[in-house]
């Protein structure tokens, strides 16, 4: 509700936003230490490193403060009247460790009304930790070609130089 109550103050019968630029990141942190999680599950509880379920119903500021501007995002979107909004980002345990995760919000017409939006975290660590090493094996690949072409070019050289003397001879 305290969502509500801030974005009908800021935006009122303004259209929405055109980019999440005009959405004041101070604007989103107010919101974020004023909007508390009211119902967690277990496997939430078991991502974000809680070991009871009423560690997690604080202000959600507390599982944003690595990328606030995702919540920029789903609030561009919300004022936007899309359903729903979702990216890979980063959120951060209780005990402070970053954790990589699909997030997915919607925004469900009677939820608007009561300032109710359904979120889920899906954690993507493996896949994201994978992608580092295929990028590192990738640029360790690219440098050992650099490296094997640099030495065919001078294995070349010479003998490209004997070419040439026996041409003109």
């Amino acid at each position: 509700r305290y969502m509500n109550g801030r974005l009908a103050a800021l935006f009122g019968d303004l259209p929405p936003p055109s980019s999440e630029a005009d959405i004041d990141l101070d604007f989103i942190r107010d919101i974020l230490r004023h909007t508390p999680v009211i119902e967690v599950n277990p496997q939430a509880q078991h991502l974000f490193r809680a070991a009871r379920r009423e560690e997690m119903l604080v202000p959600i500021e507390r599982f944003w403060r690595t990328r606030p501007e995702t919540v920029r995002r789903t609030v561009l979107a919300r004022l936007r009247g899309e359903p729903g909004y979702s990216e890979e980002t980063r959120v951060d345990a209780l005990d402070g460790t970053p954790i990589d995760v699909l997030y997915t919000v919607a925004f469900p017409p009677l939820g608007l009304e009561r300032g109710t939006n359904i979120v889920a975290f899906i954690d993507i660590g493996d896949r994201v930790a994978a992608l580092v090493k295929v990028e590192q094996m990738q640029a360790e690949l690219a440098h050992a070609l650099d490296v094997c072409e640099a030495e065919v070019m001078s294995f070349m050289a010479p003998l490209e130089q004997v070419g040439h003397a026996c041409c003109r001879g």
